[in-house]
């Protein structure tokens, strides 16, 4: 007898690409949770919070809103609760501390430092965009390689000269600006802390805002972004132009969690969380392309903490609103009361005001 299972609701639409991918976005911005995944939460529990005290100021019981606690998330001392803990778990990823002086391994084929770009004709239109062009100056073209020493017969038919080049890292870097061209890793340091050795060595790692990959040829990028992303039913049409039109994949989205989820996705998530604290930065979008039938990728870094500061004072200015709101009702209510205390009093002694007159009648 065959026994069929029920589709799960929470089927994810891209597998296992999409289910790293949502973990990986959701790691990185852990240490943020309640001012930039929740912002709405956090907003209902601040005006709960008010209703409560407003409530218990008047004397009376609100059963449907709770205080603050030490296990709700409270802004004021970023404690969250037990739904919220697997987003705060200890990171797996630790802070890279591997810098390029440090790879004595590794034998430098090509190093060169230039003005301008040396910007790939793949990726050079892309390059140009407002917003999105590098600046000039110090850019510094790279390519490390790293082999095996062993012996090995030329006469070998079998033997493949590309098998003694254990690890490789060619691109450059610019201000704001890291290009990859080719990467490949068997031993050693991972290649997101090569990386991110480059870039660091000659900038500032909080000014990187864009990585490019160029003519991606690892076969589980390649192969999501063709068999799965690249169809009828998200919008794409096949084209035949030399380089083809880009397109976005917003932040958020099964498509975007299924690149990250690619190993080049998973490349760039872990130099984040090796070159930052969790929760400062974020990949805000993936933009794809082929150019000569190479597909071509770009990775936007996005400052969470600016985010973060302009909600922070969204909670902040709504908070004191609603006190402001609520003790003006208060003090309203308390002028109210006065009115018609005094107008009581002035309906009273109207009601008394013929008794003083009798008296003087019995005085006469």
């Amino acid at each position: 007898m065959r026994i069929e299972k029920k589709k799960s609701a929470l089927t994810l639409k891209y597998g296992r690409h999409e289910k790293l991918g949502r973990s990986l976005r959701r790691g990185l911005e852990a240490a943020k949770t309640i001012e930039t995944k929740k912002p709405l939460r956090l907003i209902v529990l601040v005006l709960k919070n008010l209703v409560k005290e407003r409530a218990e100021r008047e004397g009376k019981k609100s059963s449907h809103s709770q205080p603050f606690t030490s296990g709700s998330l409270d802004p004021r001392d970023g404690n969250t609760s037990t739904k919220t803990s697997r987003s705060t778990k200890k990171c797996p990823v630790k802070a890279s501390t591997v810098k390029l002086k440090d790879l004595t391994t590794f034998e430098r084929l090509d190093n060169e430092f230039n003005l301008k770009p040396l910007t790939p004709p793949q990726i050079q239109p892309y390059m140009d965009e407002p917003g999105t062009k590098p600046e000039d100056g110090g850019w510094h073209k790279i390519c490390l390689e790293q082999r095996d020493d062993r012996e090995y017969d030329l006469n070998d038919w079998k033997f493949n000269p590309e098998s003694l080049r254990l690890n490789v890292w060619t691109g450059q870097s610019g201000p704001g600006v890291l290009v990859i061209e080719e990467i490949k890793r068997k031993t050693g340091p991972y290649s997101s802390q090569i990386s991110q050795a480059v870039y660091q060595n000659d900038f500032d790692p909080s000014t990187l805002k864009y990585i490019y990959f160029v003519d991606v040829e690892n076969e589980d990028t390649l192969g999501f972004v063709k068999d799965q992303l690249y169809t009828s039913s998200n919008g794409v049409v096949e084209q035949e132009d030399e380089i083809t039109e880009r397109y976005e994949w917003e932040y958020g989205s099964p498509e975007f969690d299924g690149l990250l989820g690619t190993k080049l996705g998973n490349h760039v998530a872990y130099l984040l969380m090796g070159a930052f604290k969790r929760g400062t930065r974020r990949i805000q979008r993936v933009r794809t392309w082929f150019a000569f039938q190479e597909l071509q990728m770009q990775f936007i870094i996005e400052n969470i903490n600016d985010q973060s500061t302009d909600q922070a004072e969204l909670v902040k200015h709504l908070a004191t609103a609603s006190r402001s709101s609520s003790r003006s009702g208060h003090a309203t209510k308390e002028s109210g009361s006065t009115k018609s205390s005094k107008r009581k009093f002035s309906e009273s002694n109207d009601e008394e005001t013929p008794r003083p007159k009798k008296l003087r009648r019995d005085s006469c």
